[in-house]
């Protein structure tokens, strides 16, 4: 949304009276090929390793100070194509030539997921490096200064709210080797949460024979334009920040590149050997399938062959995915010639051979398509001159396995939604994992391969994250909280030990010895019994109706609140008014994601007790299933919808409250 300032002036004699008033004009919501981000208010720069770097502010409700910050710490870019102040247009065709000179903010913004946030009250703060060719190390010391800049500023807002930081690709390590160095060095970093979109947390792949084709290409073949071409893509290949994350790297194999080990003993040896700031809740989102699902290809499956034809001058240079274990195969065959001459003159021919290496090209992971962009790019320069007889198009670049730093297996082809599953059905989802499994909180994976980060952003990931920053319901059950610790919902937080099905029945209890528990929603705070704030020595509860979760104002702090709960705590009660409508015992249903192929989730509110039927029918109202049918108690109720056992196409969802039907919902099945 944007800020419209309308100023009325009411003149009296000599008097002049002077009203503002500032209005909130929502942008369009748009696709993710339409979408065009705004500006930031202003950006600012952040000095760090001799260099002025930047960040630009997005603010939320608040016109003046920054109130509740998100961060999107910028991912992996050597060749520095994104900004914070360009007008452009994001496309996820094959077509790499149309990917560049992108603004940040459309990272964040897919189907308008920043303008929601800003709506909510979050302040969008996005950092935009000076060279995106520095190391990881690098980037993580400007993370920490604008962490302090940050902090200071919040301070003088009079904001006592912590950083959500978002970090997609690279900056998953970044923010990772930021949070846990500032941990270990005993310095406050001011985050409650740590999100790693997609990082490479084990590491990343650029397939090998890529590499040798532009090794070749730059050492082999004497045409200026080549060599020159060549040159731009192995800058980025050589840059510090690759070979700190690429298992495989061209000039090193069989051996990881130095670069690589050196950074990630540094990683794994910060605060205290844990490699993890401690002090937030870190979560993980991978875009690889969980399903073990492939690309599309098996080891030594050729990936690429190209043939260029300038004059008398023939080059064909042809790429196979490295093979899984075994004996030296061949991934990489180059030859340039002159066939018209006598005898033909051979100029180069490379042959690269390699084994015993693991089927990273292939496996499953968060996709990407760098051969099919050098391609692209050939085809625009050469046009006729150039031949592709076979390319595939995407290969592998992050393994789920790295991007959620699975522990319990080291199997690229580890099947996650078969071996982990969460309680609804979902690998990882409503389920914090012990570090024996994965050192994240909470992991969202992926059912099949999806692109990396911004172009393999699906709708469930949407929820996903916002579900984790800014949940509508939240509810407190069955929990001993000792540190301090964040808990909010943009509508209604729910406290006591018996307030949800979803979790194991138990009282929730609030007994942090040191800094401060908080717990806050935009409209209303209910603790019902089972609910003990007790914090001890120096430690504080706050429970609070907070007015910047979102932008509008009817608030309320009501319902049970316990007598222990008065003592040495603060409390701000704000108005009373209701948020739910008893007109009718079900106040709201979403369906989320649909359309959809695997999983979605039906949730509703009961403002009372009642008998609820929900069925699924087809479009002639046939009854297929029913899936709820029974006496349900006052709260939010979530219900896991499996699709895979739907053929494709549009359905019916019917609720009955005591037989009689108070909504239906269309649902769309796709494959």
């Amino acid at each position: 949304a944007q800020n419209a300032i309308i100023t009325v002036e009411a003149i009296k004699n000599n008097d002049t009276l002077r009203s503002q008033s500032i209005i909130r004009l929502p942008y369009e919501t748009r696709s993710l090929m339409e979408s065009i981000a705004p500006m930031p208010d202003d950006s600012f720069a952040v000095s760090a390793e001799g260099l002025e770097h930047y960040f630009g502010i997005w603010r939320g409700c608040n016109n003046v100070c920054i109130q509740r910050p998100i961060i999107l710490v910028e991912g992996f870019d050597p060749t520095d194509s994104r900004y914070l102040h360009v007008n452009s247009t994001l496309y996820c065709e094959n077509k790499c030539s149309k990917l560049k000179d992108m603004n940040l903010y459309d990272v964040l913004n897919v189907e308008g997921m920043a303008d929601m946030m800003r709506d909510a009250g979050f302040d969008i703060i996005i950092l935009n490096y000076a060279d995106g060719k520095a190391s990881i190390t690098s980037k993580a010391n400007v993370v920490e200064e604008l962490i302090r800049v940050l902090k200071d500023s919040l301070t003088n807002c009079g904001s006592s709210q912590e950083f959500i930081i978002l970090a997609p690709s690279e900056a998953a390590l970044v923010v990772r080797y930021a949070l846990a160095e500032m941990e270990g060095n005993g310095e406050e970093h001011n985050t409650k949460m740590f999100i790693s979109y997609d990082g490479p947390h084990q590491g990343g792949n650029l397939p090998l024979s890529l590499q040798y084709l532009v090794d070749f290409m730059i050492t082999s073949i004497p045409l200026n334009w080549l060599f020159n071409f060549g040159s731009e893509i192995m800058e980025v290949i050589n840059a510090v920040p690759t070979r700190q994350m690429i298992v495989y790297h061209y000039n090193s194999y069989p051996s990881p590149d130095p670069e690589f080990t050196s950074f990630f003993s540094s990683l794994n040896s910060l605060n205290g050997g844990i490699g993890y700031p401690t002090k937030c809740r870190n979560i993980a989102i991978a875009n690889g399938s969980g399903n073990s699902y492939d690309q599309g290809f098996i080891d030594l499956d050729k990936i690429f062959s190209f043939n260029i034809i300038v004059g008398v001058a023939n080059y064909f240079v042809d790429g196979w995915a490295v093979p899984d274990g075994g004996t030296d195969e061949k991934i990489f065959s180059g030859i340039a010639y002159y066939p018209l001459a006598p005898i033909p003159f051979y100029i180069a021919l490379a042959t690269i051979k390699v084994g015993g290496t693991k089927p990273y090209d292939n496996c499953p992971g968060g996709k990407n398509d760098f051969i099919y962009c050098i391609e692209d790019t050939l085809e625009i320069v050469l046009g006729d001159l150039f031949f592709s007889n076979s390319v595939d198009e995407y290969h592998n670049f992050i393994p789920t396995i790295s991007a959620i730093d699975l522990k319990s297996s080291d199997d690229l082809f580890y099947n996650i939604y078969n071996n982990i599953t969460g309680p609804d059905g979902f690998a990882f989802k409503y389920t914090d994992y012990g570090p024996d499994v994965s050192p994240f909180d909470a992991i969202f994976v992926s059912d099949v391969n999806k692109r990396h980060v911004i172009c393999g952003t699906s709708e469930a990931i949407i929820q996903f994250i916002n579900d984790e920053i800014m949940p509508e319901n939240m509810f407190l059950q069955n929990q001993s909280v000792t540190v301090p610790t964040d808990f909010e919902a943009a509508v209604s937080v729910t406290a006591g030990a018996n307030v949800t099905d979803r979790y194991l029945q138990g009282d929730f209890v609030v007994e942090n010895s040191s800094g401060t528990v908080n717990i806050s929603a935009g409209e209303i705070v209910s603790l019902k019994p089972g609910t003990h704030i007790r914090p001890t020595s120096g430690g504080t509860a706050r429970i609070f109706i907070d007015e910047n979760i979102s932008c509008n104002n009817t608030k309320s702090l009501s319902n049970y609140i316990p007598n222990e709960y008065f003592n040495n705590k603060i409390i701000e009660k704000k108005y009373n008014n209701s948020f739910y409508n008893d007109k009718n015992k079900i106040s709201e249903t979403k369906i989320y994601p649909n359309p959809f192929d695997d999983y979605t989730n039906i949730k509703y509110y009961l403002t009372q007790n009642t008998m609820i039927n929900i069925t699924i029918s087809d479009i002639f109202g046939q009854q297929i299933e029913i899936i709820e049918n029974r006496n349900m108690e006052k709260g939010l109720h979530s219900i896991i919808l499996d699709g895979r056992k739907f053929s494709p196409g549009i359905y019916l969802c019917t609720i009955k409250e005591n037989s009689v039907i108070v909504s239906k919902h269309k649902i769309i099945i796709i494959k």
